[in-house]
């Protein structure tokens, strides 16, 4: 599945698509008044149902600890004529500050709104992150990587409070993308004062669509506008699927797709049908993502641009060298996260953290 192209995906999950059951709920005649409807300006075509409402020490399957001023709620995506879910998800709250999007997961095989969040990999990056660096320091990350790493541990973040981006439409709703992305940029921004596109971010955005040297240059550029002092050190937090974010984003700029393959004890074998498929498909290069014990889930790149860019020389496609690039420090990896500390000094230079 290309990022952010209006094409079914071509995957071995089980789940199935928003348009295949849009067809075997109603048929063709549903999708036909689907497409026909959507000339109209309408309400976005899903609902968000609440299921269960309470204070953290309600959701022990988040691991929170307990705090009475947070409340929790967890809900469903739901359509109209589906009787099943389409995806379920999490979400934190704290007076006045942005939701933060806990946990998220999709019933269908392809991403709804939002990429599967996994609670338990945020939470141990973040005490890892509180640990080792200072508490002065700026972490740069992904809008919700970013609220979460707030909402943790209370991480310096930079973009905490940045507008919601890269919202995951599914093809069949695409008639509605305004109105959808304006509804959740609304949903998430809650009660914040978040009233326009944070340009910082952009910035951030862009910088790591740049060549390794360029993209470097163009972090330490914002880090610097952000510093309130000159020594403090700038972190980077990214997650191999930061690469799905903004290729749904911005896919003129890079060009990345997924494909998911059913796991089997011989992983060699599973490797080389990988690296043919890859190859047979001509795309660039690809990274290995595990989903679950049933199945990985391959990001490739679609195109050279893309394979040499900072983002995909920080992740480990199988044409980088993660913890290699010059003025950016490898501390920290677990699961899709790879952390590093930018321009470390001699003196603050240290062995990844085991």
């Amino acid at each position: 599945m290309i990022a952010n192209k209006a094409i079914e995906p071509n995957t071995h999950k089980s789940a199935p698509s928003l348009i295949g059951l849009a067809l075997v709920v109603g048929g063709a005649l549903i999708l036909s008044w689907v497409l026909y409807d959507s000339f109209k300006t309408k309400p976005v075509p899903y609902k968000r149902v609440l299921i269960e409402e309470g204070k953290t020490d309600k959701f022990p399957d988040l691991g929170l600890a307990k705090n009475d001023d947070v409340n929790i709620r967890k809900y469903e995506i739901r359509t109209a004529g589906i009787d099943k879910p389409l995806a379920e998800f999490h979400m934190a709250q704290s007076g006045s500050a942005p939701p933060v999007p806990l946990s998220w997961r999709s019933k269908l095989a392809e991403p709804v709104l939002f990429m599967d969040i996994e609670p338990a990999a945020d939470k141990k990056v973040a005490e890892i992150i509180e640990k080792h660096i200072p508490k002065d320091a700026l972490v740069f990350g992904w809008w919700d990587t970013s609220r979460r790493l707030k909402f943790y541990k209370n991480l310096p973040v930079v973009f905490g409070n940045s507008e919601p981006a890269s919202i995951f439409i599914p093809s069949i709703w695409r008639y509605q993308t305004e109105t959808i992305t304006n509804d959740e940029q609304s949903f998430w921004r809650g009660k914040a004062d978040i009233r326009q596109k944070d340009a910082a971010f952009s910035a951030f955005q862009d910088a790591l669509l740049l060549d390794t040297h360029s993209g470097i240059e163009a972090l330490t550029k914002i880090a610097n506008a952000k510093k309130g002092k000159k020594e403090q050190r700038v972190f980077l937090a990214l997650n191999l699927l930061d690469t799905y974010k903004i290729g749904n984003a911005m896919p003129d700029k890079f060009g990345i797709g997924y494909k998911d393959f059913p796991r089997n004890k011989q992983s060699h074998g599973l490797i080389k049908g990988v690296k043919s498929w890859v190859k047979d498909h001509g795309y660039t290069s690809y990274s290995v993502y595990p989903l679950d014990e049933h199945v990985i889930r391959i990001f490739f790149l679609t195109d050279e641009i893309s394979k040499h860019t900072l983002l995909a020389s920080l992740l480990p496609f199988d044409s980088s060298k993660p913890g290699q690039t010059p003025g950016a420090k490898l501390v920290y990896q677990h699961r899709g996260y790879w952390i590093y500390e930018l321009n470390p000094t001699v003196k603050s230079a240290q062995k990844p953290i085991p």
